[in-house]
């Protein structure tokens, strides 16, 4: 049984129509989301509440947010939110939870013809409980993800995807946009893939995969396992623990940064570029105790690389 609604208002400011809603829940829920158009917002916050706001822009879109699907269900700790005409909740290949299976078979929007005539963004802003799983997907705009969350899967056709604070595990996707993450102190494992956009990790990660076809790479730290990908980008990124790290860009340069007293297994290779290594490879962990080791590998057909020790601090 859903929970009843504390509060449900619409009200039309101008070209702009909003409609609240908010659900009492004290513990983290699951959130799915899924956009066809308009940006996506989301919040932790350490009220006993769960607040959406959806609001349309346009003196004719009401209906965009009163045939927006928002059900809550306490039981199950989960919040679904659909906008007209959003054909599947899909992200990255994965099936999605069960309790968002019965919106695949609602029936269309009641006012379906009015795509036709203009626009149907709903930009939707959620404040959640701490520590709160989110899946969203929006086929055009903008992700913004703040506060302490737990796993979080992001998609957006066209679109930045930015998230920062402490989180669990992220899988983000963008085909046009860049992904920036600004998290501390540490998040477990990251896998960020863009077509045309920078990925921005401004974290420690334990584990990081990351692909851009045209688009730099910079990763602040990764501490166990990296797999950097991009076809025409720079690549910058810090070594902070044993592990095994890969970097390959077709067109660009490569920057490693190797924390103080880790020693290198290193194998580096540019056709086009010049090759720059000011960590000695005959082993001594630059004379700190106890020596411990990371395995590089990085590659580049045109472009530097450069790899030097990590600067305290950074």
């Amino acid at each position: 049984m859903s929970t009843p609604r504390l509060r449900i208002m619409g009200k039309t400011v101008g070209s702009a129509h909003e409609r609240r809603e908010s659900f009492d829940c004290s513990s983290p829920i699951s959130l799915t989301v899924g956009l066809s158009s308009g940006s996506l917002t989301v919040v932790t916050h350490d009220h006993p509440t769960v607040e959406v706001v959806l609001t349309a822009y346009g003196i004719n879109n009401q209906w965009v947010v009163e045939d927006a699907e928002v059900n809550f269900d306490l039981a199950s700790a989960s919040l679904t939110i659909q906008s007209p005409n959003q054909p599947l909740l899909h992200v990255s290949g994965q099936h999605q939870p069960r309790f968002i299976a019965a919106f695949m078979s609602l029936p269309a929007p009641r006012r379906k013809a009015a795509f036709v005539a203009g626009s149907s963004d709903v930009d939707v802003q959620i404040m959640l409980p701490a520590h709160s799983s989110v899946v969203a997907r929006t086929v055009s705009g903008d992700v913004d993800l703040s506060g302490s969350m737990g796993a979080l899967t992001l998609e957006t056709t066209s679109g930045d995807v930015r998230v920062a604070g402490d989180l669990g595990e992220l899988v983000a996707t963008s085909t046009s946009g860049d992904v920036v993450v600004d998290s501390a102190p540490r998040v477990a494992a990251i896998r960020a893939t863009t077509r045309s956009g920078d990925v921005r990790l401004n974290a420690t990660v334990g584990d990081c995969e990351v692909s851009s076809r045209s688009g730099d790479i910079v990763v602040r730290a990764v501490e166990a396992r990296a797999q950097l990908v991009t076809t025409s980008g720079d690549i910058n990124v810090g070594i902070d623990g044993c592990g095994d790290f890969a970097a390959t860009s077709t067109s660009g340069d490569i920057g490693v940064r190797v924390r103080t007293g880790l020693d290198i297994d290193l194998a580096a290779n540019s056709r086009s570029g010049d090759i720059t290594n000011k960590i000695p490879l005959d082993g001594g962990g630059d004379g700190e105790e106890p020596t411990q080791w990371s395995s590089i590998r990085l590659s580049t057909t045109s472009g530097d690389i450069r790899i030097n020790r990590a600067v305290s601090g950074h």
